[in-house]
């Protein structure tokens, strides 16, 4: 959990997609699946204060409603595929053996076993 504006919500790689919001939760969902979500009993759009612009995507539920389960995942999936990639070549050495540190950079290590055969 971290706070974001004035309230504590769940993240994911830096980008939050549920918060607990004047006594209800908030999900950020995919603008597509968010419209349809605003069109169920018991949500609105959302906004960081009570009276200001929705923010896009970001659906409020007074009560949780049957999809509620299924829009929680969906909002988890959606601030999954938004984080930042690591770079290729960093998985490449990965993949093949080598040790990289927090800057990319190679690490020597000793030689294992079978490299030695």
């Amino acid at each position: 959990m971290r706070s974001w504006f004035g309230t504590q919500g769940y993240s994911v790689g830096g980008n939050m997609f549920a918060a607990w919001s004047h006594g209800s939760i908030v999900l950020r969902l995919p603008e597509q699946l968010a419209e349809r979500a605003r069109g169920e009993p018991g949500t609105r759009p959302w906004s960081p204060r009570r009276w200001g612009r929705p923010m896009h995507g970001w659906v409020q539920f007074d009560e949780p409603n049957a999809n509620f389960v299924s829009l929680a995942a969906s909002a988890h999936a959606h601030a999954f595929q938004r984080t930042p990639e690591i770079p290729r070549t960093r998985i490449a050495q990965a993949a093949a053996g080598r040790a990289i540190d927090g800057s990319g950079a190679p690490v020597q290590t000793a030689p294992s076993q079978s490299s030695q055969e």
